[in-house]
């Protein structure tokens, strides 16, 4: 659907503002991950419903992760995450959010929709696009290898039980 493309592009918008602005500049992470956020204006959250999902809901990772958003809520003036379903998001974590959808996409842009108003994106510019996407691909695949090898550890214990 384009949701990284889209959170890269309010990224990009954000950069080229203080590219103009440099006395009143915006700051900005862009994160993963979760060893990759900080304390910043604008923290972009990349696909975090597979980091918190529901089903994982009692977790000591999800109830820090809601404490921390909790506390720095005043520090962290805006939080953006993606995730393929809202639904897919811990209830808490949900609420931290107002859902928005892409209802379009084209070659130079997204349409947002945000409690009803619709906002216009314009694409990021390729190159910058393309330096996100290479560095995300492998982020996956780390974050991939990490998950077999815990299923792997799981299936091994259970083995071991029986």
């Amino acid at each position: 659907m384009g949701k990284t493309t889209c959170l890269l592009s309010i990224y990009y918008q954000i950069e080229e503002y203080n590219r103009l602005h440099s006395k009143n500049s915006i700051s900005k992470i862009f994160a993963t991950d979760i060893d990759q956020i900080d304390i910043c204006n604008c923290l972009f959250l990349d696909d975090f419903g597979t980091k918190f999902n529901k089903r994982d809901f009692s977790t000591t990772e999800n109830k820090e992760f809601m404490k921390a958003l909790q506390e720095v809520r005043t520090n962290i003036p805006v939080i953006i995450s993606s995730s393929p379903s809202y639904f897919m998001l811990d209830k808490d974590f949900r609420n931290f959010f107002t859902p928005a959808q892409i209802i379009a996409k084209s070659d130079t842009g997204f349409l947002l929709n945000v409690s009803g108003a619709n906002y216009y994106v314009p694409k990021a510019k390729d190159e910058f696009l393309n330096k996100f996407r290479e560095k995300e691909l492998e982020e996956r695949k780390d974050r991939f290898y990490r998950s077999i090898n815990k299923v792997k550890t799981a299936h091994a214990k259970r083995n071991q039980i029986k």
